[in-house]
């Protein structure tokens, strides 16, 4: 019989041997890319994807579903690790398993699973939902889920009604219907329902701001196995840090909250305790070597803002020992990137390359340092000209 030590030892085996490979697919597929190189990346997600890495599992699964790095469409092959990332509350997963659900006419298992990824927090759903209900079938989608609730009662369906309304979709936007809805699914047990409701009662929209009544409906949301309720108390917690003989209390209380929400997988709380320990909550003074471990958690799982944080401790050696190829790796997942983090990545990047002794490695680097300096990246002009002469300056 296995001890649990032993157990646990093995669990984190398996978790660095799944990191390396992915750490090899992202160099082959992103830093390296050519024919034999692609093909390789793609084994190397799947077998990481295979042993549990969660973003694996949405780069492949993305990879099959849109046919990319000489992939074959493999519909099957799609859902399956779109579906492992989207079950493990990889919001961009639950929208690509969405998108096939719609390739393949089912718009109403689309509209679903958009739905969710909404709740998850992607915006990008609100997209896909309207150009959805602005199908002719797409408009029957709430009186679908009138039929669907009343056969059934179920609290996702009771859930996805009050959704509707509160953001109008299919109909006018009604506070009062839901709030109405949102309060059923809430006495049926759905965690989705009461961090929404909470969210309400937070912010006083459609009811009387509360927020004894917020944080008792994020609880009932998080120990009901919804990540963001424990992620909606931390992020209101650590917004109180300035309030008089109660920033260390309320900085604790932040990341114990922040702790809970990571342990069941949510996507943006290992970098926020990441943060909390750079800032130094615990002892006064940075700790870095826990913030790079948070950092690494939350970029496992596939937050962008963790994997830019990662980058940054390999390229300057902070919490973790100086490594410019891990850094080069996790810069370069950044950059298909349509924010301000593909310039950061670019940033960091050109500072990497500019040091490399070859002239045509240099000049790549130059043009991500131009890239950065016209986003206004901070600090991007200054390398720019320091690596390349004041007589090349960029406006």
């Amino acid at each position: 019989m296995h001890t649990k030590q032993e157990k646990d030892g093995a669990e984190y085996q398996q978790i660095l041997q799944a990191r390396e490979l992915y750490e090899k697919g992202i160099r082959l597929s992103m830093v390296k890319p050519n024919k034999t190189n692609l093909k390789k990346a793609v084994s190397y997600f799947t077998q990481a994807a295979d042993l549990g890495h969660i973003n694996a599992n949405f780069i492949i699964g993305d990879a099959f579903c849109k046919g990319k790095w000489r992939t074959e469409l493999d519909q099957t092959e799609a859902l399956k690790y779109l579906d492992t990332a989207a079950n493990h509350n990889h919001p961009e997963a639950m929208v690509g398993f969405a998108d096939i659900h719609h390739r393949n006419g089912n718009l109403f298992e689309a509209l679903d699973e958009y739905l969710l990824a909404l709740t998850y927090g992607n915006q990008a759903a609100i997209d896909r939902i309207q150009k959805l209900i602005d199908n002719p079938i797409g408009q029957n989608y709430l009186a679908n889920l009138f039929q669907r609730e009343e056969k059934t009662q179920e609290s996702m369906v009771q859930f996805f009604i009050g959704r509707c309304y509160l953001h109008g979709f299919c109909t006018e936007p009604n506070l009062e219907r839901a709030i109405g809805w949102l309060k059923e699914a809430v006495r049926s047990n759905s965690a989705y329902a009461a961090h929404t409701l909470g969210y309400l009662y937070e912010t006083g929209n459609g009811v009387d701001k509360d927020i004894d009544m917020a944080i008792d409906l994020y609880k009932i949301a998080g120990e009901q196995g919804f990540s963001k309720g424990y992620l909606s108390i931390a992020i209101y917690n650590s917004q109180r840090i300035n309030e008089p003989h109660m920033a260390k209390e309320n900085l604790q209380s932040a990341f114990e909250f922040y702790r809970k929400a990571a342990e069941l997988g949510d996507l943006v709380a290992d970098n926020e305790m990441g943060i909390l320990h750079i800032q130094g909550f615990e002892f006064g003074f940075p700790n870095y070597a826990d913030a790079a471990l948070c950092f690494q958690a939350g970029a496992d799982k596939g937050n962008p803002d963790a994997i830019l944080n990662l980058a940054n401790c390999y390229y300057s050696g902070v919490g973790v020992e100086r490594d410019l190829i891990k850094a080069e790796n996790y810069f370069s997942l950044l950059l298909s990137h349509e924010d301000g983090l593909a310039a950061q990545a670019a940033y960091g990047l050109g500072a990497i390359y500019t040091q490399n002794i070859q002239k045509r490695i240099r000049k790549i680097g130059r043009s991500y340092l131009e890239a950065a300096a016209k986003a206004n990246i901070q600090g991007a002009k200054d390398l720019l000209n320091k690596s390349f002469g004041n007589n090349k300056k960029v406006a």
